[in-house]
């Protein structure tokens, strides 16, 4: 892979190719890897080594297949030079990232197509700030539609939004009716000159305008005092002004002020789908709370005041939160936020955000806000089952269904380490099927999947240690890990599994040593006296294998 004809063209090509920048890949039409240049790897976290044992559909998400054809067939038929694709793939950690993908064919001089070339741009980051903005973007028009302020956007000379409160206040139900109309029918001419002069000032200077007095004309007429608050905004990427409008015409007593707002406070109390309780900081206890948060813990009001967060938190959890409440009583901090466990009345553990916040230095009371984050939590969970499953999948070899070569290379690593560092035996035996080209080119291809299939199993089965792996190392050949096993008993399970493969009496005529599927096997065992590398390992029980089919075939050898 990665190689050209040795001339001095090709050199700088492969050269430029190998330390491009840019993520760079020729593919077969098949999917398979024709070169791969290091960006490529960065963007993956695979070798390229690795990357030649990986098709590259299986390092798409199966989701981003099923728009495959379409595109190669605008590449085929030459309706497109080049497509580009936004796709999600997995890295080596299982993580899924976003990848641009440009994609086009190389045809040779007759017009037949020969391979993909793709140029691959991370796009990950540029994915979440999407969303993140999209979500922030949603969750602020949700709190302007629903804010209890008069609240306009005026752009292009037009008005653009409004929210209800804002259609309240000229006489209309809907906010609708008053978006694309000019903002000078509703406002008195005798301020005409004024808005124009406001608007010129915000537009010019980029800052806001605060508090200009208006007489505001409602749908039926009425003029009323209002004071407006104008801030530079955007909309639509267009430069605009958000209008605050502040109602003065109905002035009330202190009294009914405070009144109203206590009532508005408390409906927002009771309402919310937010947890909220009043604390007292000396008891921890709950002086008032709102039904979410009753049905959020699964208590009533006055069961939840008898109790403080402190009974009903997970014990895990307690240690940090304890750490953060202390610093708040103390003066230290004002707030803090922490995700917790909390146990519901039923026993039921739930997850939240809680964020506690002071109400001013002097006073003993706290307001506690818990936010419901255990849907999220369970999502999480799910998401994290399915890329295990998924890792798992990858270590699995299609047509054996034992583990592949990756894993093989994975877990050789790994015992082998675990073997000189507690200074044990490591055996590994290789085997493959006696004359097996001959076995397809008789049987074919279909009994030949169905010859492996029911060779892995049948060796897996004479295994009878959890730690031991069988896997497919290629073709027809298969590696057995033995951890903690010397040379005498792995020679032993070696014998055992050629047994009983040929007792599993598969036809084939075409074997030089009987007329049924028989295997050769090979045996290297590693100890603290023989502190070998893998590689060596590897070697010495493939030089055994190469004797094992030398001697005739069926039977065992071991490296000595």
């Amino acid at each position: 892979m990665n190689r050209m004809p040795n001339t001095q063209g090709n050199k700088l090509i492969n050269n430029a190719f190998n330390h491009a920048p840019i993520a760079l890949a020729m593919i077969s039409l098949s999917g398979k890897w024709i070169a791969i240049n290091r960006a490529f790897t960065q963007i993956t976290g695979f070798t390229i080594e690795e990357l030649e044992t990986i098709p590259f559909y299986e390092l798409v998400h199966p989701e981003d297949l099923l728009d495959d054809t379409s595109f190669r067939r605008k590449l085929l038929t030459k309706e497109k030079d080049c497509i580009v694709l936004e796709k999600r793939c997995y890295n080596k950690a299982g993580h899924i990232i976003w990848m641009s993908l440009t994609v086009s064919i190389v045809f040779d001089e007759q017009s037949v197509p020969q391979y993909y070339i793709v140029q691959a741009q991370d796009i990950t980051e540029r994915k979440q700030d999407e969303w993140n903005l999209k979500t922030s973007e949603q969750y602020y028009r949700t709190l302007l539609d629903h804010s209890p302020d008069p609240i306009s956007v005026y752009c292009g000379g037009k008005i653009v939004y409004t929210n209800y409160a804002g259609a309240r206040m000229v006489g209309l139900d809907d906010p609708s009716k008053l978006i694309g109309q000019e903002i000078f029918p509703y406002l008195h001419e005798d301020y005409h000159l004024i808005a124009l002069k406001v608007i010129k000032e915000v537009f010019q200077t980029g800052k806001p305008v605060y508090d200009t007095d208006v007489k505001l004309l409602k749908q039926n007429g009425e003029a009323i005092d209002i004071t407006v608050s104008s801030a530079p905004t955007t909309f639509q990427k267009k430069p605009a002004i958000q209008l605050t409008f502040r109602d003065n015409s109905l002035k009330k007593t202190l009294e009914e002020t405070l009144l109203h707002s206590q009532k508005r406070l408390r409906g927002i109390f009771n309402m919310t789908g937010i947890g909220i309780a009043l604390m007292d900081i000396q008891t921890r206890k709950t002086i008032d709370c709102n039904p979410a948060l009753e049905t959020y813990f699964g208590y009533s009001r006055n069961e939840i005041e008898k109790l403080s967060f402190v009974d009903i938190s997970h014990l895990e959890d307690m240690d940090q939160s304890n750490l953060f409440f202390e610093q708040l009583v103390n003066g230290e901090i004002d707030s803090y936020q922490i995700e917790n466990r909390y146990i519901r009345k039923d026993g039921k553990e739930v997850w939240g955000v809680l964020t506690v916040s002071r109400l001013d230095d002097m006073s003993q009371y706290a307001i506690a806000i818990i936010h419901d984050t255990t849907a999220t939590k369970k999502m999480e969970k799910k998401l994290r089952e399915a890329n295990e499953k998924l890792t798992e999948l990858s270590y699995i070899d299609s047509v054996t269904s034992i583990y592949n070569r990756r894993f093989f290379d994975n877990s050789l690593e790994r015992e082998w380490k675990k073997a000189k560092r507690t200074k044990s035996t490591l055996s590994l035996i290789l085997f493959d099927i006696d004359h097996f080209k001959q076995f397809n080119d008789t049987y074919g291809h279909q009994s030949g999947d169905e010859c492996l299939f029911e060779i892995a199993t049948t060796a897996r089965n004479v295994l009878t240690s959890s730690a031991d792996v069988i896997t497919r190392y290629g073709g027809e050949e298969f590696a057995i890990i033995l951890p903690d096993t010397d040379s005498g008993r792995a020679r032993k399970v070696a014998e055992e599994i050629r047994q009983a493969i040929e007792k599993l009496g598969i036809p084939h005529k075409a074997n030089s040593t009987g007329l049924f599927v028989t295997i050769s096997l090979g045996v290297a065992t590693l100890n603290s006296e023989n502190p070998i590398s893998t590689q060596d390992l590897i070697l010495k029980a493939d030089c055994a294998l190469y004797k094992a089919k030398q001697d005739n075939r069926n039977c065992v050898e071991v490296f000595v």
